[in-house]
Formats: C-alpha cells, structure tokens, sequence
C-alpha cells in the first residue's frame, strides 16, 4: 500500500514538473513571437512611413 501511494506521489511531481517546465518554454516562446511582433511593425514603418497616419473620409 505504501509503495503504491509513493508511486502514485512521485508521477504525480513528475507531472507537476512537466507541466511547469511547458508553461515556462510557452511562455518564452509568446515572449519572443511579440518581440518579432513589434520589429516587424517598426520594419515596416521604417519602409512605409506613410501608412497609417492619415484617413481618407468621403460621404
């Protein structure tokens, strides 16, 4: 009965640490997807300057 129970403990650590160790690398991963987010839009500004400071309404 006891070893049941410490191995039912152990997978369930093992699990617990699994599951922190892929929040940890999703959330490096978003991380690094919004840093290439935001120099994609600083590219393309540099590119485009124009686009996007001005509206062009017409009724």
């Amino acid at each position: 009965m006891s070893i049941g129970m410490n191995q039912a403990k152990v997978t369930q650590e093992l699990g617990v640490s699994l599951l922190r160790k892929v929040l940890d690398t999703a959330e490096v991963e978003v991380m690094e997807i919004a840093k290439l987010l935001e120099s994609s839009s600083a590219i393309e500004l540099a590119v485009s300057p124009h686009l996007g400071s001005s509206i062009d309404i017409q009724a």
